[in-house]
């Protein structure tokens, strides 16, 4: 089987604040496209956020680049990522600023 993607994903391996449910959990994002970001945290944290259907702010940086960067999106999917289980975010609304970055970082892989 294989996947269709709409965007390119890269591997990313590095600490993001998800703020759900009126509070934050440091996860591990583990990939990233400009259309979302796979996270892996605490099975309580993965399994209620996995549940979650309301807003995740997901904020985070770049390896390389100090800037603080957020995007809102939503819970996709709970389930098995590259590395283990954890938490599809599907972005639905990145700041422009953010967006540039992002698809500068992508394309620049």
């Amino acid at each position: 089987m294989s996947e269709r993607r709409a965007v390119n994903r890269l591997a990313f391996g590095d600490f993001v604040t998800a703020v759900f449910d009126d509070r934050a959990a440091l996860c591990l994002g583990t990939d990233i496209s400009e259309r979302g970001m796979f996270v892996r945290s605490t099975r309580a944290v993965d399994t209620d956020l996995g549940r979650w259907d309301g807003p995740v702010i997901i904020r985070f940086e770049l390896p390389g680049d100090q800037r603080q960067l957020w995007a809102c999106g939503r819970a996709r999917r709970a389930g098995w990522g590259t590395d283990g289980p954890g938490t599809g975010i599907e972005f639905v609304y990145v700041p422009d600023d953010t967006l540039a970055v992002l698809r500068q970082y992508v394309d620049a892989a």
